[in-house]
């Protein structure tokens, strides 16, 4: 069976039935009404989000099973949260489905998307429907701040070490094997393309690929470093463009330290393989979704690596090899100026 033959009433049904929301003590008016109405919760300003994932610009179905979509699509919008240190509490779901889609597929994106939803004490509030010639999932994500304005990206000081929540590159490297053929199978393994695998190893190309297919929002480390750091953002578009973005909004530069910077040691295996350079594909590789942060340098807590540190803005934003500073490799843009 096909969306298309389900008619709007069916899918939103099936939609519904699957999210965790109905009856939720919060939700006052749900899914059916013109909009959602939800009790305040709690004391607290609240933090709002949204992303968006379109086929063939984010993900392609070949390559995506339906459920780790689901996941992902609410992942990138937890991670826009955790950086901010807020606490998730409902979202909205915009889906535009193409009418052959099947109707597995839907239920399996929705169990996806449930599983995370549950697991992150998120509900369903509402949301919206409409027939498309591509895939698309938009989700907008209200939490809330236990804890003043919430961290945001204007606050490094020159003196205060960057450091990030964990290993970087793995995303990057299980797109690239996704580019090259590879696909995940149904029981996690990775499947080589035809071609043969170059060398590739099995066990960190299957976490390569997991780690782009449905990436793990850091929501705890995000509620954590809310009370220690000065500024910070998530690493969805990777090291070397999120890094400018914090520079530009606090008016400062900043100094990496290649030898301090973690590579993901299933992106390293990969890229060795591949003949690339790890280090310079973890840092401008994307949708790591690790936190990174800037600290006073007395307040770095356990549990965070540094990676360099934050400098005056006229010194820009230079990476150290062995002793001998160069720019950041150029990240990726989704509408690339002149």
């Amino acid at each position: 069976m096909r969306v298309g033959e389900l008619g709007e009433a069916g899918v939103i049904e099936r939609v519904v039935r699957a999210l965790p929301g109905a009856g939720d003590r919060l939700l006052l008016r749900g899914p059916g009404d013109d909009a959602a109405v939800l009790t305040p919760p709690g004391e607290g300003p609240l933090a709002w989000t949204a992303d968006l994932l379109v086929e063939g610009t984010h993900f392609r179905r070949a390559w995506m099973p339906p459920s780790l979509l689901g996941h992902k699509s609410l992942a990138v919008n937890l991670s826009d949260l955790a950086a901010m240190g807020a606490e998730p509490v409902a979202f909205l779901l915009e889906l535009g489905l193409p009418g052959d889609w099947p109707v597995d597929d839907l239920d399996a994106f929705c169990a996806g998307l449930g599983e995370l939803a549950r697991r992150s004490g998120v509900i369903l509030a509402g949301g919206d429907t409409c027939a498309s010639a591509r895939l698309h999932v938009g989700i907008s994500l209200l939490g809330r701040l236990p804890a003043g304005r919430g961290l945001g990206r204007d606050g490094a000081r020159p003196g205060d070490q960057l450091a990030v929540t964990g290993p970087l590159g793995a995303a990057a490297a299980g797109l690239e094997l996704l580019e090259a053929g590879w696909r995940l199978g149904a029981k996690g393994e990775a499947c080589p393309p035809a071609a043969g695998d170059g060398g590739v190893p099995a066990a960190a190309a299957a976490a390569a690929l997991r780690a782009h297919l449905a990436p793990e929002p850091e929501l705890e480390a995000g509620r954590q470093l809310a009370g220690l750091a000065r500024a910070g953002l998530d690493l969805s578009d990777g090291l070397a463009r999120d890094l400018r973005r914090l520079c530009a909004a606090s008016g400062c530069g900043a100094y990496l330290v290649g030898e301090q910077i973690p590579v993901d040691g299933a992106a390293a295996a990969v890229w060795q393989a591949r003949g690339r350079d790890p280090l310079l594909g973890a840092v401008a590789g994307g949708e790591d979704y690790r936190l990174l942060v800037a600290l006073p340098p007395e307040a770095v807590p356990a549990g965070v690596i540094p990676v360099g540190r934050v400098t005056r803005a006229g010194e820009g934003v230079r990476l150290d090899r062995g002793g001998a500073a160069e720019p950041l490799p150029t990240p990726f843009e989704h509408f690339p100026g002149p």
